[in-house]
């Protein structure tokens, strides 16, 4: 493994860049992905079974052999095949996403784990964090869908603002509504570095999917191509899905700095308290001093202690 990849996990000392955003997503998801390979082979599998039978199950468009002459019974049932169609291409989008998302959740803790301890392992996600994570979940991407009934420019701003919530609700622990609020806080006066990963990240995975799908369907004609190859599609899309857990958890711990503790770049310095230059030259008849607060050793001077700053009662001659 190059050096690059071997450095160890910590806190950024600055916030990232766009360019470094970009190179530290792909850094980590390299580093990580046969970590969490198993997961998103898993949920690829789920994803292509659910893609395969959303694809078995839309009904076909009915549409007349010629339009203009078409009597009004036909154009209702011809209306009535195009919405059964579009809610079953709606509802498969939905699960899709979903299942994607949820993954890319747990995807986000296990690389967090790994970073932290050098190791590929880690406790398992307790069943409040995955009740948490599937919930925050589903609202975000309600919300989306909701948003996206307006027009595609609020969809997309909802899902940048939103976009670091599975992170806060895995990383620390929070509910559903304390994520999204957590990410709306971090993303803040961010938005523009933060939809360009999300959207390059995540264009990376469609477009990789499409590519092999679309490759797919040539090779097999007919309706079971159709279905092999949204079974293909689902399935790849979730194997490139530890982009988007990388480039949430390095947006996170970027956008996080000011909120975590850098122990590793404190100053010794840090650790040293002031102490009178005359306390280390004790006379050698002088009986020593304590401070009755903290015990550290006082010259007989001192009426108030270096250390704690605790009063000292006067020594009577």
């Amino acid at each position: 493994m190059p050096e690059s990849e071997k450095r160890p996990f910590l806190p950024y000392d600055h916030e990232l860049s766009l360019s470094e955003l970009f190179s530290e997503t792909f850094r980590v998801a390299r580093a990580n992905y046969r970590i969490v390979l198993p997961i998103f082979i898993t949920f690829g599998i789920i994803n292509a079974l659910v893609n395969a039978g959303i694809t078995l199950a839309t009904p076909p468009i009915k549409t007349p052999s010629n339009l203009t002459s078409s009597s009004t019974s036909q154009l209702l049932a011809m209306e009535s095949s195009l919405l059964s169609s579009a809610g079953f291409i709606v509802l498969g989008l939905v699960l899709t996403l979903f299942i994607l998302y949820f993954s890319a959740g747990i995807g986000v803790w296990k690389i967090d784990r790994a970073l932290k301890t050098n190791v590929s392992g880690g406790c398992p996600l307790r069943g409040k964090n995955l009740l948490n994570l599937a919930l925050t979940t589903t609202i975000v991407l309600t919300v989306i869908l909701l948003s996206s009934i307006l027009f595609i420019i609020p969809a997309l701003f909802v899902a940048t603002i939103f976009y670091l919530c599975l992170a806060a609700s895995v990383l620390e622990d929070k509910g559903a509504f304390e994520a999204l609020a957590r990410s709306r806080s971090l993303v803040s006066k961010r938005w523009g570095k933060t939809f360009a990963l999300l959207a390059g990240t995540g264009l990376i995975a469609f477009f990789s999917s499409f590519f092999v799908a679309t490759i797919t369907s040539i090779a097999l004609s007919g309706s079971t191509g159709s279905v092999v190859s949204s079974a293909v599609q689902g399935f790849v899309e979730a194997l490139a899905f530890p982009l988007v857990s990388s480039s949430m958890i390095v947006l996170y711990y970027s956008y996080s700095l000011k909120d975590i503790p850098h122990e590793s770049h404190r100053s010794p310095y840090d650790y040293m308290r002031p102490e009178p230059l005359g306390s280390y030259f004790f006379a050698e008849n002088t009986p020593p001093r304590y401070c009755p607060q903290c015990g550290v050793r006082i010259f007989p001077e001192e009426r108030y202690c270096h250390n704690c700053g605790h009063p000292q009662e006067e020594v009577k001659s």
